[in-house]
């Protein structure tokens, strides 16, 4: 599988006062692009509303939906949790290839562990980030 993410671009918060970087990304599997975010929390349903995450996550979900609509107005988003760092990586790839084009796809990771290995899995491009900084 081929995967690559850049981070979407930082917006201003105004609930913090400054330009923001999300864990939101343009992911780009096989060829197709989505929207893809990563954050932690829990799941206890099927939709966005059953999605327990704490305020920092919750600004990562509206950055996703804002970055989804802006991309791809159409799209859908798919919410999928992430429970164990052995199985992140396995999990995280086998979403993004089921994923359709021009989706936005929320990862809900049961903690910090997990968390650090799906946004490995992402293979996101760091150098492109510390290029912008500059």
């Amino acid at each position: 599988m081929k995967l690559h993410c850049t981070h979407a671009p930082a917006v201003f918060d105004a609930e913090l006062g400054r330009q923001t970087l999300y864990t939101v990304f343009d992911a780009f599997v096989d060829g197709k692009s989505l929207v893809v975010a990563l954050t932690t929390g829990r799941i206890t349903g099927q939709t966005l509303e059953d999605v327990e995450v704490s305020p920092t996550g919750q600004r990562v979900i509206s950055r996703l939906a804002e970055y989804l609509d802006f991309r791809y107005p159409q799209g859908a988003l798919v919410v999928a949790g992430v429970a164990s760092v052995s199985g992140a990586t396995k999990r995280v790839c086998q979403l993004l290839a089921q994923a359709p084009e021009g989706s936005g796809m929320l990862l809900v990771c049961a903690d910090g562990k997990v968390y650090d290995k799906a946004f490995a899995a992402l293979n996101v491009d760091l150098q492109a980030l510390q290029a912008k900084a500059q």
